[in-house]
């Protein structure tokens, strides 16, 4: 009797391939779980931008608050507002004035530093506009006011804030007055960048460089720089400009090892109507030679501005601190 096996074979074939197929499955998934333990496979991407919450009620702003880059950013003006701040626009200069209780701060955009009562800070993420809304990180606005809460919760994409909009309650001080013109004015400043090593961290005997810029800084006709150092923590060994050109520019430059003193001027030849950005205005090589703490600027660097008719420019120099440590991490 001749029986024709085929459909069986096929029947079978089917059936084997579906638990090909199911092993698979299974196996990725087993794969995914072990590689990936926090991860789930089956949880949607969470997408919803970022909620403010302040002295528990939800913010609600015309510009919502939103991920750029994956920083988390606000709308500064709905924000700071509700503390009682006032902020002044000032589209020729690209920056924004911030005048509140005890504080007087100025914010320009696509420029990573901002300064608050004069003193200069970097933020994760220069400043946006989106719909006509200047948008900050969180750093800068946890920079810009003394909280009394500020979590963020990042598995909900939730910013809690807390603090009081005028007199603090249940017995607490008034809240500090608003700054006058002369406050406000004293602060109005450049800024100069302090770019240090990699990590703000050398070993003993390592060669490093310091770089003083202003890359956003329109005018600078002139320029000086002076470091006071201790000369048994690091010598400095050059002072110069890259972008110094010969034909227009003139520099001069001294290092006093002994008193531990390095300075370096910088001026443009002839007059100038317009005067880009100078980044950077001066590099510093030094090698460390014991350990310790490098503040800067504080009184240890100073940098001078004048712009094309020699009147001085405010300048404001961020806060930066070198570590100097007797051995790598490598070899700790």
């Amino acid at each position: 009797m001749n029986v024709d096996l085929k459909p069986y074979a096929t029947k079978i074939f089917k059936i084997n391939i579906k638990k090909f197929i199911i092993l698979q499955i299974t196996v990725f998934l087993l794969l995914f779980t072990l590689l990936f333990p926090g991860a789930d496979p089956g949880a949607e991407a969470v997408n919803t931008p970022p909620s403010v919450h302040y002295n528990g009620a939800v913010l609600q702003f015309d510009v919502s608050p939103l991920f750029f880059q994956e920083t988390p950013l606000f709308p500064l003006r709905g924000i700071l507002e509700n503390r009682g701040f006032i902020l002044n626009w000032e589209p020729a200069a690209q920056r924004v004035v911030l005048v509140g209780p005890g504080r007087v701060g100025y914010l320009y955009l696509g420029n990573p530093l901002y300064s608050v009562n004069g003193v200069v800070y970097r933020t994760v993420q220069p400043p946006e506009i989106v719909q006509g809304r200047v948008m900050v990180a969180m750093d800068f606005l946890q920079q810009c006011i003394d909280w009394e809460e500020f979590i963020w919760d990042e598995k909900g994409a939730a910013l809690h804030l807390g603090g009081s909009p005028g007199n603090a309650e249940n017995g607490g001080q008034a809240s500090p007055p608003l700054p006058g013109r002369v406050e406000i004015e004293a602060f109005d400043m450049k800024f100069i960048a302090v770019l240090l090593p990699t990590g703000k961290e050398v070993t003993v005997g390592e060669h490093f460089k310091i770089v003083i810029a202003a890359p956003f800084v329109e005018g600078i006709y002139a320029y000086a720089v002076r470091l006071k150092y201790d000369p048994e923590q690091i010598a400095v060994q050059r002072l110069e400009n890259p972008a110094f050109n010969s034909r227009q520019d003139f520099s001069w430059n001294k290092i006093d090892a002994a008193a531990g003193v390095a300075e370096y001027l910088q001026t443009t030849l002839g007059y100038q109507e317009k005067i880009p950005p100078r980044d950077p205005l001066v590099i510093l090589e030094a090698r460390a030679l014991r350990a310790g703490v490098l503040s800067l600027p504080g009184e240890a660097l100073q940098v001078n501005l004048l712009d094309n008719t020699a009147t001085p420019m405010p300048a404001g120099l961020e806060e930066k601190t070198l570590y100097i440590t007797a051995f790598s991490q490598a070899g700790s």
